[in-house]
C-alpha cells in the first residue's frame, strides 16, 4: 500500500479534522513543497510526520502508522490538526504502540 500522485488533498482548514481510518492511505498535502517531501519519505519507508508552518499534521509515513498500529494495518490518524490538539491526541490514545498510548 502506498501514496499515489494523483491522490492529493487540496487543503485542509486549520481546526477541521479529517480522521484517516485503518488501512486507508493518505493522500498527499496540497503543497506541492510538502507533497514531495511527504512522498519521498513514505517511498524510501521512513518513520515520518509532516507539518505545515503551522504546524498541523498533513501527512504520516506508511511506516510509522503500520508501527503505531503493532505491526496490523495502518494506525487511523488526525489529518489538518495541530499535533498537539485534543483532537490528534484522541486519535492517537487508540494507537496499539505510541508515546500517547495507556498500554504498557
Amino acid at each position: 500500500m502506498g501514496v499515489s500522485e494523483a491522490s492529493t488533498v487540496s487543503s485542509t482548514k486549520p481546526g477541521t479534522v479529517e480522521c484517516v481510518e485503518f488501512d486507508e492511505a493518505l493522500p498527499l498535502p496540497g503543497d506541492p513543497l510538502l507533497a514531495a517531501c511527504a512522498q519521498a519519505l513514505n517511498a524510501a519507508g521512513h518513520w515520518a510526520s509532516v507539518f505545515d508552518a503551522d504546524f498541523h499534521n498533513v501527512f504520516v509515513t506508511d511506516e510509522l502508522r503500520r508501527s503505531c498500529a503493532g505491526l496490523q494495518g495502518l494506525a487511523p490518524v488526525a489529518i489538518g490538526v495541530h499535533t498537539f490538539s485534543p483532537e490528534a491526541l484522541a486519535v492517537t490514545m487508540k494507537w496499539t504502540s505510541s508515546p500517547s498510548s495507556t498500554s504498557s
